[in-house]
């Protein structure tokens, strides 16, 4: 028996071999229980999932060297001001459908904690270079006004998860600093607690009691709790590159260097040695007198630089690939046509679109949240009327957090002369099948709108049938001589009697 054992039994407790004893005991006098293993407590629940996540240290290494790269290496700064100018180049607006609901979204964009137009751009630009970002909430009671801080990721030691759904995340805990414990955040959720959370979840985030903030991440598979640098994968790629584009650089110095070859033609070594006393190197436009026998010859080093170039273009495309742009978005052309660049943006465009719903998700799910903390303070009602066309108020009614749009820019640039040449095209033949039958009148007006939403202008079918049938009946009454004929006696009447012609009873 070991010195510890002695101890442990000494103060009462109970050692390994102990607890082993009573096992195969209880196993003795209990024969049904002969089936489980005696090391049942070393294996984990089949319903355990394990995480994906980096360990902590490499986490916090990314988000370094993120940063790090962004900072000094052009490249890795091109991909990631790309993705950011075409997501949110032109600004994103959110306007409010309703009046009050339109008051309470602007007092929080133009908010001088926030300043959401000056700060987006930022914002987008840090949610792919870190993969995630965290904004605290602070919520007065009187107004129900929301007000967002900032916490650097790398500030964040543990996002925890609902332990039976590690999909939805309940709390965020931060490093410790300074010998104080790090604070815990609950995360804003979309609904409440009781909708979608397990019971031990709940018990759970009443731990988290330091506020609450919002969490969005990228780049994580659906077991994982932590973001992912748009530039992890690339962070040794990006690296080899700019290490390679330095060693050429350094190398310009000796292209355009050279060394003057001489050859003496019979001298012994020491003849040689004589004569290169006497010489120096030419100056520039002075002349030089030699016999046969000596040969002068400038030298220029070969460093295979094409070669260097083709690697470069190898590395670039390789790195362009894992981002989705094509390599004339980052650097020259070279043998790439309009017809060629314009199908290669494709993928990129499908990409950048990608990232632009994500981003109009993030700032919905802001909005929401504003909006229904000023319903809480009974600065706007729960539900408001829908507004017709000219402003007015309808009998529908729609919940106050559903009461805004977010417009965000266009990323796909369009071929406009195509698009009117297809246009006219397309009226030509729908005009003719609408005419012999083919296509009811509706169907083609769809059709034809379809096409016009792609330069800009909604045309809806419904509406513009019903103009064109007002304006058929009105045709109509005009080609009866009857009412022609009526109609001109009210107006002579009209104008005899000094009355305004609209005045005249038709």
């Amino acid at each position: 028996m070991s010195w510890k054992e002695s101890v442990i039994r000494k103060l009462g407790g109970m050692t390994r071999a102990d607890v082993d004893g009573r096992i195969q005991e209880a196993l003795s006098q209990f024969p049904s229980l002969a089936g489980i293993d005696p090391d049942e407590d070393k294996y984990r629940r089949l319903s355990l999932q394990p995480t994906r996540d980096l360990n902590p240290l490499a986490q916090d290494r990314m988000i370094q060297i993120a940063h790090f790269l962004y900072e000094i290496n052009p490249l890795a700064g091109s991909l990631m001001d790309l993705t950011r100018d075409f997501v949110v180049g032109e600004g994103i607006r959110i306007e409010g459908t309703h009046p009050d609901v339109d008051a309470v979204i602007k007092r929080h964009w133009d908010d001088p904690a926030n300043e959401w137009e000056l700060r987006l751009e930022n914002k987008v630009l840090e949610l792919g270079l870190y993969g995630e970002q965290c904004w605290p909430a602070f919520v007065s009671d009187n107004m129900g006004r929301v007000r967002l801080g900032y916490i650097d990721p790398a500030m964040i030691s543990e996002v925890v998860p609902d332990p039976e759904n590690v999909e939805m995340l309940i709390g965020i805990r931060l490093k410790s600093m300074g010998g104080r414990a790090g604070k815990q955040y609950r995360t804003i959720l979309d609904a409440g607690e009781a909708d979608i959370l397990s019971r031990p979840a709940r018990a759970l985030r009443n731990q988290f009691g330091d506020g609450q903030a919002f969490l969005f991440q990228i780049n994580r598979v659906s077991n994982a709790t932590r973001g992912r640098s748009d530039l992890l994968s690339l962070i040794d790629w990006l690296d080899a590159y700019e290490g390679m584009m330095f060693g050429a650089m350094e190398n310009t110095d000796f292209l355009t260097s050279f060394i003057w070859d001489v050859t003496l033609d019979g001298m012994t070594e020491e003849q040689i040695r004589e004569y290169a006393k006497k010489q120096r190197p030419p100056r520039r436009g002075s002349a030089r007198y030699h016999n046969e026998r000596v040969h002068w010859n400038a030298v220029t080093p070969d460093l295979k630089s094409y070669e260097i170039a083709k690697h470069a273009r190898t590395f670039l495309a390789h790195i362009a690939m894992r981002r989705g742009f094509p390599v004339h978005w980052l650097s020259t052309a070279e043998d790439v046509n309009v017809a060629t660049a314009k199908e290669m943006g494709i993928p990129t465009i499908k990409r950048l679109t990608s990232r632009q719903k994500n981003v109009v998700a993030v700032l919905r799910k802001v909005i929401r949240f504003v909006v229904r903390r000023a319903v809480d303070a009974g600065v706007l009602a729960p539900e408001l009327p829908v507004l017709d066309a000219q402003g007015q108020e309808t009998d529908t009614r729609k919940a106050a957090d559903e009461c805004f749009r977010i417009v965000a820019p266009e990323l796909s640039v369009r071929d406009m002369g195509s698009i009117t040449t297809a246009l006219s095209q397309l009226a030509t033949a729908l005009t003719l099948a609408v005419s012999q039958g083919l296509l009811s009148k509706e169907t083609g007006t769809r059709l034809l709108s379809a096409l016009g939403s792609m330069l800009g202008v909604e045309i809806e079918a419904e509406a513009e049938l019903d103009r064109a049938a007002q304006d058929q009946r009105v045709t109509k009454d005009y080609e009866d001589p009857e009412k022609v004929r009526r109609i001109g006696d009210a107006m002579r009447r009209a104008a005899g009697s000094g009355q305004q012609a609209e005045g005249a009873e038709s």
